[in-house]
């Protein structure tokens, strides 16, 4: 067990390290408009071994007037990945000259619930996934899990939003800051229980990460339908804290529900400026989550182009800005290609270790 342990943690780290760097019933989909191709995508990097690629362009009439963008949300409504999708839909709806776009929330089984019904649906930019990293390619790396989709399944469109990592606490907790949260959890190992989104999702392999670090061990409670299920299981007074990112929680801190005892960033965030990173504590934890979109492969590189300008165009509008900026979503925008590299260089680093989790947990 130590060893899976270390080896979680090994993975949270690597993870940390490379994203440092860098509901309504959905529409019915139309004809595709084209095969998937079988040539490779140029890349930006050589992080990736086979790329998943749109068809050949071609001239082709999209949106079509009349017809809804569905996008698909895998977690339940109300967390990070869910307000910051929302928040954007308005001026996406303007940059793609009026048409409707409809949020449909398919929470579950970490994510796979809602990337499942995503493949399913044809590839002609009417059905687009909000794709988290790690989340979304820690599932179809564990083959137990059976996903049916791949790398290749997802065309990255673009990432408006990389969100730093936070442990938070309700505001009558005896836990004022982090290192009496890690001294609690020393003295009684597996009495604090802490919310998380998921067995390898990003906020469990963010608290394995400070486990190992720092000889803490936590009771790590999975809510694997998404943060919100977290939050409203703190709020209610059935778990002690919970490690999420800043988009999922500044709203509950900023209100004065909870308590932030650390950001998990290079420097202290410009949402919570009081609020100490791991670093600042002596603990070398910085952990992002990616929150993007994508389509599915065999989409036509045009349609491809237009949403990814279209999302451009989104995230700079300025009241965009705005409302992110009340929600604490951290604005870090990638295209299609950076997007792309990010995930092909996250997921090369994860692959082997992932393997050896599931070797050494058999």
């Amino acid at each position: 067990m130590k060893r899976l342990l270390v080896t979680l943690a090994t993975l949270a780290a690597a993870l940390g390290l490379v994203a440092g760097c860098s509901q309504a019933a959905p529409a019915t989909p139309t004809k595709a408009a084209a095969e998937p191709t079988k040539a490779p995508a140029a890349q930006p990097t050589a992080a990736s071994a086979a790329q998943p690629t749109a068809a050949p362009a071609k001239t082709v009439s999209f949106p079509e007037k009349g017809k809804t963008i569905t996008i698909i949300v895998p977690v339940a409504a109300g967390g990070g990945s869910d307000v910051s999708t929302r928040v954007l839909v308005p001026a996406l709806q303007k940059a793609l000259g009026g048409t409707n776009i409809e949020v449909v929330n398919k929470a579950g089984a970490n994510q796979q619930v809602g990337h499942t019904e995503f493949v399913k649906a044809k590839p002609d930019g009417y059905t687009i996934a909000m794709t988290n990293l790690p989340t979304t390619f820690t599932n179809y790396l564990d083959p137990d899990k059976k996903a049916i989709y791949d790398r290749s399944s997802f065309v990255p469109i673009a990432a408006p939003v990389l969100d730093p990592g936070i442990v938070v606490v309700k505001n009558d907790a005896p836990y004022k800051t982090m290192k009496d949260l890690i001294d609690a959890a020393k003295a009684k190992p597996g009495s604090i229980s802490i919310g998380a989104t998921g067995i390898m999702t990003a906020p469990h392999l963010m608290m394995l990460r400070v486990e190992q670090l720092t000889g803490a061990k936590f009771n790590i409670v999975q809510f694997d339908k998404g943060a919100a299920d977290a939050t409203n299981a703190l709020l209610g007074g059935h778990i002690e804290g919970q490690a999420g990112f800043i988009g999922d929680l500044f709203t509950q801190v900023k209100s004065g529900n909870f308590r932030a005892l650390a950001v998990m960033d290079s420097n202290r965030s410009p949402f919570l400026p009081d609020i100490p990173t791991m670093k600042e504590l002596g603990f070398d934890v910085v952990y992002y989550t990616a929150r993007g979109y994508s389509v599915q492969k065999g989409t036509p590189q045009e349609i491809v182009d237009t949403l990814e300008a279209a999302f451009k165009a989104a995230s700079s509008d300025p009241d965009v800005k705005k409302r992110q900026d009340e929600m604490g979503l951290t604005q870090k925008y990638l295209g299609s290609k950076e997007y792309a590299a990010l995930w092909d260089q996250m997921e090369k680093e994860a692959k082997p270790l992932i393997d050896q989790i599931r070797a050494s947990n058999k």
